[in-house]
């Protein structure tokens, strides 16, 4: 049952009662009485306070005395700092499938001499098929005014498949690499190319960037390779000294070959001579 039910006949303003008024005294009467109720000083007398049984305290002005309540002390729980918490299992676990991120180092506007380090067929984070082009700057025939690259400098020529040049691109590469006619390269020397043997890894290569700017504004590079260069061309170009900078691994030509000093070896195996695909130039392996 609702506190509100009957709200509606009820009259605004009334309050029912069964006692009688009170007969109504003078003003007198009352002061006389509260006269008699003060003591000087104008405070009431004082009243009898009882606490607890039997317990009986003066109080001075009508207030109880102060009380002193003593709460027993809960020591509280102070939580205790965890260390770092292993969790379950070899805490490498899925390293395997871990991508390591890596800084690229496109190629910039500029004519260089590259060698080749490896051709590598990837997939990007995207899951878009690619290919890198992995060069090492040899000599700096134009470096875009300071802008371009210096020798020695590690350098990524990235041709993604999506774009719509990416098989003219690769054909004009692997044509200049293999001195071959553009008409000869197929899927499967790209494919060769690309193997863990990596037959072109040390080949001296010019190689040309232009920066080019769409109709939609966007800026972008195009990469054209021109021709091989022979080990004793290139050091004719830099000398010595930028020879053992750039190709600290490489010989130079000409150089006579250190004397290694002698070790018993096992009888050397007769080697198999590789056999070489159609439409390719011999390729050292």
């Amino acid at each position: 049952m609702s506190i509100f039910n009957g709200l509606p006949g009820a009259a605004a303003g009334a309050h029912a009662t069964n006692q009688q008024a009170a007969p109504q005294q003078g003003m007198g009467h009352v002061a006389q009485q509260f006269q008699q109720a003060m003591q000087p000083g104008g405070f009431p007398p004082q009243q009898q306070f009882q606490q607890g049984p039997g317990a009986v305290h003066a109080v001075q002005g009508g207030f109880p005395p102060q009380q002193q309540f003593q709460q027993p002390m809960q020591q509280q729980a102070v939580p205790q700092q965890q260390g770092f918490q292993q969790p379950a299992g070899n805490m490498f676990d899925g390293i395997q499938q871990a991508k390591v991120a890596t800084q690229t180092n496109y190629i910039k506007q500029g004519t260089y001499v590259c060698k080749i380090d490896r051709v590598k067929q990837l997939q990007t984070r995207k899951n878009e098929d690619a290919v890198a082009i992995e060069l090492t700057v040899c000599a700096v025939v134009d470096n875009n005014n300071g802008a371009g690259h210096s020798p020695a400098e590690e350098v990524t020529d990235f041709k993604k498949r999506s774009n719509d040049y990416f098989l003219g691109e690769m054909k004009q590469f692997v044509s200049k690499a293999l001195k071959c006619d553009e008409a000869d390269i197929t899927a499967q020397h790209c494919q060769r190319i690309c193997s863990p043997d990596q037959p072109l890894s040390g080949l001296l290569i010019y190689v040309k960037a232009t920066t080019r700017t769409s109709d939609k504004g966007s800026v972008y590079t195009v990469v054209r390779y021109g021709d091989r260069v022979e080990p004793a061309q290139l050091y004719g170009m830099i000398g010595p000294d930028a020879w053992q900078k750039v190709l600290p691994d490489t010989p130079a030509p000409g150089a006579p070959a250190q004397q290694q000093p002698m070790q018993q070896q096992a009888p050397a195996m007769p080697q198999q001579q590789p056999t070489a695909m159609p439409g390719l130039p011999s390729m050292p392996l």
